[in-house]
């Protein structure tokens, strides 16, 4: 998870990055050649610790990096992480993909929802909550769910970053009853801190 996803420099990164994917109908491939590399800077120490030290310079990171996986990438990520090497901005970068990952979020009109049971849910029971939660936000749903079994058979739901209305709530509660027998827990109104605590989670 990023150390502080309110950086307004990479918040800068992030909506420039954003602009050029819209002129060229790219969000989602660079969103996702970004993310591979991110894998890597967050996962891998040696990898990490090579893109962000001050002793290795400009020249020899970039001679490195394009040499091992620039063949792969698109000319708009060369010349991001190219422009993160010149400026000497390469700790920003998980800070500036959680930034591109929520303005591309909010262009695509997509909301994330947690969901945790104290079973498995099954694909219509996922799909119900989708759907409903999808008609009453007007977006579509990425839902991630994860078991914890000390629910003892109820539902957690927690819905992005908005408030959730009472139409909502009384929706997912029937529908709740309906899945496992009793009310769910609700939220919504998180921050974005707890969001991407919560997608890191359902990522493991």
């Amino acid at each position: 998870m990023a150390t502080n996803v309110s950086d307004p420099a990479a918040r800068q990164y992030a909506q420039a990055l954003l602009e050029i994917g819209q002129e060229r109908n790219k969000i989602g491939a660079i969103f996702d050649e970004l993310m591979a590399v991110d894998e890597a800077y967050r996962k891998d120490k040696a990898f990490r610790n090579f893109f962000t030290s001050p002793k290795v310079s400009p020249e020899m990171k970039w001679k490195i990096i394009k040499d091992s996986i620039g063949v792969k990438m698109s000319e708009e990520v060369r010349n991001f992480l190219g422009l993160l090497i010149q400026k000497r901005r390469e700790a920003l970068l998980d800070n500036i993909m959680d930034s591109f990952a929520r303005y591309r979020d909010d262009v695509e009109h997509r909301v994330h929802v947690f969901v945790e049971s104290a079973k498995p849910l099954g694909t219509a029971e996922k799909d119900q909550l989708a759907n409903l939660i999808a008609k009453a936000t007007g977006k579509t749903v990425a839902l991630h769910d994860s078991v914890r079994e000390e629910l003892i058979g109820g539902l957690r739901i927690r819905i992005g970053d908005r408030l959730l209305d009472g139409t909502i709530l009384r929706g997912l509660k029937e529908l709740s009853s309906r899945i496992v027998g009793q009310d769910a827990e609700i939220t919504g109104g998180m921050t974005r801190a707890e969001i991407d605590d919560l997608y890191e989670r359902s990522r493991k």
